[in-house]
């Protein structure tokens, strides 16, 4: 009876073994262990290097110091862009939790794309933050990154800006590296914003506008790719949302980068 006992007991233990062995290889399992930070790593002299596909500029971006802001601590970034004999420069700041990555966003460009007799009538309730990358990795379910409503006189709120990202699953994406060619595996979300602009003869039918834009993400180096509308893409480049100019887009991939733990 010993005998048995001690076969049951081996039996049920092995089972237990194999059972925590394909627990252990489940996605849903891996993907709890994901964390936003390793998608947008670096710290201080941190430094990217970015082509324009089009072959007509470059782009250096370094993590250059810290900043807080509000009570909040952020890295901050400066992106240097050179197109010809031109250079433009643009600073932002992130920040990074275990959930989610959030760029500062200065409303400054925002704010100038509202003409006076217009700003006058408003009350703005505007997002501080674009959350550019979220654990919560849905392809059913996106999440809200950016939103920016406002009030006429006493009427109810109005959206102005909406700023979706979308997650459209992992994609291997080949980079041309200064020192050789690799493939990476990442992970590809679309931003599509909305832009409504309040008719004042009509409240009911704004004026709307949408463009879109796509960055990849790969792990322990972070976004390889930017494609799409230059408004959306200047936030998570370097830059700010900026409206004068919505016509524009581009494409860039990276060429280099030196994390700094």
């Amino acid at each position: 009876m010993r005998l048995w006992k001690v076969m049951i007991l081996l039996i049920s233990s092995a089972l237990i073994f194999q059972a925590c062995k394909k627990d252990n290889s489940n996605p849903a399992s891996n993907q709890l262990t994901l964390t936003a930070q390793r998608y947008y790593p670096g710290n201080v002299g941190s430094r990217f290097s970015y082509a324009n596909a089009q072959g007509n500029g470059i782009r250096n971006l370094t993590f250059t110091g810290t900043a807080n802001i509000n009570g909040t601590e952020y890295i901050t970034q400066k992106s240097i862009s050179f197109v010809g004999l031109d250079s433009i420069s643009a600073t932002t700041n992130f920040r990074r939790t275990d959930n989610a990555v959030y760029f500062y966003v200065d409303t400054t460009g925002l704010m100038k794309f509202f003409p006076d007799s217009l700003r006058s009538l408003l009350t703005f309730n505007i997002d501080k933050e674009i959350i550019a990358f979220s654990t919560n990795l849905d392809q059913t379910k996106p999440w809200s990154a950016y939103r920016m409503d406002v009030k006429i006189a006493q009427l109810a709120n109005v959206n102005i800006i909406d700023l979706t990202a979308n997650y459209l699953g992992d994609e291997n994406v080949t980079l041309n590296l200064t020192s050789g060619q690799v493939t990476k595996s990442a992970k590809k979300i679309r931003y599509d914003f909305k832009l409504s602009i309040p008719n004042l003869n009509n409240l009911s039918s704004p004026n709307t506008r949408t463009f879109n834009a796509t960055a990849w993400f790969a792990e322990d180096i972070g976004i390889v790719k930017l494609e799409g509308n230059q408004s959306i893409l200047g936030a998570l480049g370097g830059g700010n949302i900026n409206l004068a100019d919505t016509t524009k887009t581009i494409t860039q991939n990276i060429t280099a980068y030196d994390i700094k733990p």
